[in-house]
């Protein structure tokens, strides 16, 4: 459990230290449930993940996937068995669960990624 003030961040290990620091968790507790819209992922000088997949939960116990991402469009089907998103990210439905590679890049950036989730404007 990740516990931020506002002023806080978190970094991982660096994979100097061993090949375990490759699969992380980070697990926020909102301590309610709230409608989520957006949520930024922020980099320092680095790339932002390629492969990795956001969950939810209500009860704090049981966690689904909610959205995936893949470096590649053709990873979201090797890596988690489901069919990519092209383009442009349009749900259908606001708890339409997706793999996309659109947020996934492998150059280095220092910037922020703001990813939308359902059909909020």
């Amino acid at each position: 459990m990740v516990q931020f003030e506002f002023d806080s961040w978190w970094q991982s290990p660096t994979l100097q230290n061993g090949k375990k620091y490759e699969w992380i968790t980070i697990t926020i507790d909102l301590r309610q449930i709230y409608q989520i819209a957006y949520i930024v992922v922020k980099s320092a000088i680095s790339p932002l993940p390629g492969n990795w997949i956001l969950e939810r939960s209500t009860d704090g116990l049981t966690y689904k996937p909610w959205q995936y991402y893949a470096l590649t469009d053709t990873e979201c089907w090797e890596s988690y068995r489901v069919k990519p998103t092209i383009g442009k990210i349009i749900y259908r439905t606001d708890d339409e669960v997706i793999c996309t590679s659109f947020y996934s890049k492998s150059d280095v950036i220092e910037s922020e990624e703001v990813l939308k989730l359902g059909n909020y404007n």
